[in-house]
């Protein structure tokens, strides 16, 4: 079984017992954790600072559902160490958001509002708007009747209330339109409101005494002209000068933003937005009020300025601007930039590809105040950062560890393969995403079964999708080759090892051009999709210096599959799609190709074919084949068939909806098919959710499955215990109820209980230094501290411990002891692990991961033995792994400290 970290155990072991020479009864099976993201699943679009009562956090609302690894619906909590839920968040209508966050004392104590499009909060009726006290959540009224923008606390005279602007004409049942008041008990209009959207609100003194700032797209209020902004005293309203304007190819050039800030000139009103003028004189996106006159910050930037904040990073307050833009000032700002005094610079290298900051926030979790940006934020020098970056030091970085695999808008998994570079086997993801595990992967990325690690800088350009992948390994060029919508590479590409290039001129063609399957026969890669270069009709063969093709290829749609198989007649190339015709015979979603002419299988099916594998249930190896069809060859078949070479048979009644990938994998009791879709049931049987296995008789589920498609199913094995897991890749995010951003991995249940956090679950460590959940105290590479984990079985002894998330090439120890104790400072890390103390193994560890035993070594227990500690069956022993991170400017107080610590696992034997 491959290694994952692990943060929960079994419910139970299945005891091992041999039913043959060769075949044991298989463990548990489960859905692993490990593959949480870093970061956010979707855009962010407020950030705030809050003590709900539980200590300082900063808490974030937007589009995503899932924060780091858990489950939290468009708002969450990060305390410095790790997320959490705010309830059951806020839900509700086709695109539920939030948009604004802020905090307000009704008089009932300070409280978090949210505003935005959802229409329930924490369970409880909430119509775009709500308060979070802490504990739960309750309605304001009777809400607002359509999507809030922003928040703003502003005294009228009459006390502080809370006010709140979008696109509203109702706020419990008072005509407001677009903006309104709250007082904590009822909601009052503003005189008629705006005759546009209200995007932004602030509070600001120009010398006359507080207004409350409203900017948006109107043009109007109650007749009277106000250009995108205007102030309101808790009476009447007042325009701003001319107010902002100017942008042609933004017809309602509105404000989005408003912050306060002195650059040294006074104090003043700072508007941000999707402009080009401010009092009639020119300011691109960004401008300043004084209470008197605009001006310009300079040469503004290119593009629309969608979040302003004030923050002192050390040097002095300063403006701090996010937006859609490359360019601040004229200097390359990628969507963020910082204005003071001097005028504009930059902030580390900002945001890319197509990324967008629309918040800005300040939290400090114990080692001084950090500025927060989110967005939809993909990178940063390097640095995946999913939608939440973090900036100190001159850099951004991600604010939590995690190995899921991210992108802009909907990433996706379509590939997975099994390859050995030369340095052992790897599993190679190919999809849609620019990130994995924290590291810039664009398209491709490779799991050695304990970390990502990136091909070059990925293959194609920013949006391009990889959808197949094969692996060459001999000829004249071998290497790893994508296929998919790879604009730049002619839809394929080749990895040497070192670098990606174009395949023979790449396939052209009718739009819109795509390689969707890759296969390999006799040293030949075949290549399909839908495209129509010199008489390769969808289909082409690559010999390693010219294309080739295969008769006159497939036409009347495109090819989707593609698979080896020798049905009887020797070995051959089946292809698998939409199209009714194969070498200009009539060909139903499927044929076979032979080397020299094209054949259909019987009369095909009824429906497009998306999938196809090599199976033998025990009666001769098959061909299966998935897709989104009712009959095979004349026969019922629901989505999914076999044929044996001569005729086709169906799989008991189907399932339910498309198979979009099959693959065989043997959990232990016998190779079974794995398909993978958009089904919810096999069978006949419901809850399978997205994918299921086939043993030859009958379909059952994998434990819970998946919230989403699963795209691409295989098997892998890392090499350390227990065989190969299987692989899920696809648009999901849980497995199992695990979060399993778009990977995901199922296989034997890990023999151990995780506890002695570092995450400050346990108690503080050594320095203030926590670590990331389920992890050990952070480290000096800022892994979000090291994690341990187990694998393999008890009884008999196949027991692996692997620690992850160390220094690079650290020495580490693996110990065991007898006891659990209170936690103990242990160097920079916390102690759990106590009574009988060995030494089992030391080992070095390799890219940040070492395992024990590895080959030559005893087994856990035959070494605890030669130690003179000999466990019994039934009796408890308890792990810890401890590493070299002699960094002496890392968690300097105390001196001296040079090791680390992992979380600990007990294990019952």
């Amino acid at each position: 079984m491959t290694f994952l970290r692990i943060v929960r155990a079994c419910a139970a072991l299945v005891v091992f017992a041999q039913l043959s020479a060769t075949r044991g009864l298989a463990q548990c099976d489960e859905w692993k954790s490990g593959f949480e993201l870093s970061g956010v699943d979707g855009e962010v679009r407020s950030i705030v600072d809050f003590d709900d009562g539980a200590g300082p956090a900063l808490y974030i609302g937007g589009t995503f559902t899932i924060a780091g690894g858990v489950s939290a619906q468009h708002v969450a909590r990060w305390d410095g160490t790790a997320w959490s839920p705010l309830g059951s968040g806020l839900l509700g209508t086709s695109y539920p958001t939030v948009n604004a966050l802020i905090v307000f004392d009704d008089g009932s104590g300070p409280a978090l509002y949210a505003a935005g499009s959802f229409n329930t909060a924490g369970g409880t009726p909430a119509s775009n708007i709500a308060k979070w006290n802490g504990a739960g959540w309750s309605a304001l009224g009777g809400g607002l009747s359509d999507v809030a923008y922003a928040l703003a606390v502003y005294d009228d005279g009459a006390g502080r209330a809370l006010y709140v602007g979008g696109s509203f004409v109702d706020a419990g049942g008072v005509h407001v339109w677009n903006v309104a008041r709250w007082d904590g008990a009822t909601w009052q209009a503003l005189q008629h409101g705006t005759n546009g959207r209200v995007y932004a609100l602030a509070t600001f003194d120009d010398g006359s005494g507080p207004k409350l700032y409203v900017g948006g797209e109107f043009y109007q209020i109650n007749g009277t002209p106000f250009d995108k902004i205007a102030a309101w005293d808790g009476t009447s309203w007042s325009p701003l000068g001319l107010g902002v304007g100017g942008n042609p190819n933004a017809p309602f050039d509105p404000v989005i933003c408003l912050a306060v800030f002195d650059d040294g000139s006074g104090p003043a009103l700072f508007a941000g937005g999707n402009f080009h003028s401010a009092g009639g004189a020119p300011a691109s996106n960004v401008a300043r009020w004084d209470g008197v006159a605009w001006s310009a910050l300079g040469a503004g930037t290119d593009n629309a300025v969608v979040a302003l904040h004030v923050h002192d990073d050390g040097s002095g307050l300063a403006l701090i601007v996010g937006g859609i833009f490359e360019h601040a000032g004229g200097l390359l700002a990628n969507n963020v930039a910082k204005w003071t005094a001097s005028g504009w610079s930059t902030l580390g290298s900002g945001f890319f590809p197509f990324a967008s900051v629309r918040a800005l926030g300040v939290f400090d979790a114990g080692t001084g105040p950090e500025l927060y940006a989110g967005g939809s934020l993909v990178s940063s020098d390097g640095v995946a950062i999913n939608n939440v970056g973090v900036f100190r030091a001159a850099h951004w970085r991600a604010v939590s560890p995690g190995d899921g695999i991210g992108g802009i808008g909907s990433p996706v998994v379509n590939a997975l393969i099994v390859h050995d570079d030369g340095s052992g086997p790897g599993l190679y993801a190919g999809g849609l995403f620019e990130s994995a595990g924290g590291t810039t992967s664009r398209g491709v990325a490779k799991w050695n079964g304990s970390s990502w690690s990136a091909l070059g800088s990925g293959v194609g350009g920013a949006g391009d999708e990889v959808r197949a992948l094969a692996y060459l390994p001999s000829g004249p060029t071998p290497g790893l080759y994508a296929g998919g919508r790879l604009v730049s590479l002619g839809q394929i590409a080749r990895w040497d090892g070192s670098n990606w290039s174009t395949v023979g001129g790449g396939v052209s063609g009718s739009q819109p051009n795509a390689v969707n399957a890759l296969t390999i026969l006799g040293g030949t890669l075949y290549v399909a999709g839908h495209f129509a270069m010199a008489g390769c009709n969808n289909i082409a063969a690559w010999t390693g210096s010219n294309w080739s093709a295969l008769g006159s290829g497939v036409g009347g749609g495109s090819v989707r599959a593609l698979a080896v198989h020798d049905d009887g007649s020797g070995p051959a190339v089946f292809a698998g799609g939409d199209f009714t015709t194969a070498g200009g015979a009539a060909a139903a979603s499927i044929a076979r190709w032979r080397g020299s002419a094209w054949s259909p299988l019987s009369t095909g099916v009824s429906g497009p074919v998306r999938a196809l594998a090599v199976f033998d249930d025990g009666g001769g190896a098959a061909l299966y084949v998935g897709g989104l069809f009712a009959t095979a060859g004349g026969t019922p078949a629901s989505n999914i068939a076999k044929w044996d070479g001569s005729n086709w048979a169906p799989l008991g009644s189907g399932v339910d909806a498309e198979v979009d990938t099959l693959t065989v994998w043997d959990d232990g009791n016998g190779p079974a098919l794995i398909a993978g879709g958009s089904f919810t049931s096999a069978g006949g049987a419901s809850s399978v959710n997205h994918i299921a296995r086939w043993n030859g008789v009958v379909w059952s589920s994998l434990g819970s499955g998946l919230d989403g498609s699963a795209v691409v199913v295989r098997s892998y094995d890392a090499g350390v215990a227990g065989g190969a897991s299987l692989f899920a890749g696809g648009r999901f995010h849980y497995a199992g109820g695990i979060a399993s951003a778009r990977i995901a991995e199922y296989g034997r249940c890990a023999p151990g209980a995780p506890f002695c956090f570092g995450d400050g679950t346990v108690g503080p460590c050594p320095c203030g230094n926590e670590g990331a959940t389920g992890r050990g105290c952070q480290n000096s590479a800022s892994t979000g501290g090291a994690r341990l984990d187990s694998a393999g079985t008890t009884s008999p002894d196949t027991l692996v411990l692997q620690v992850s998330g160390e220094m690079p090439t650290a020495l580490t120890v693996f110990a065991q002891g007898d006891a659990a104790i209170s936690p103990l400072h242990f160097g920079d890390g916390l102690r759990c692990v106590g009574g009988n103390l060995k030494r089992l193994y030391v080992k070095s560890a390799v890219g940040g991961a070492a395992f024990a035993p590895g080959s030559g070594d005893l087994s856990v227990t035959a070494r605890s033995a030669a130690l003179g500690d000999t466990i019994h069956p039934g009796d408890t022993r308890f792990y810890l792994a401890y590493y070299r991170d002699p960094d002496p400017a890392f968690c300097s107080t105390p001196a001296g400290n040079s090791f680390n610590a992992s979380n600990a696992i007990s294990i019952v034997w």
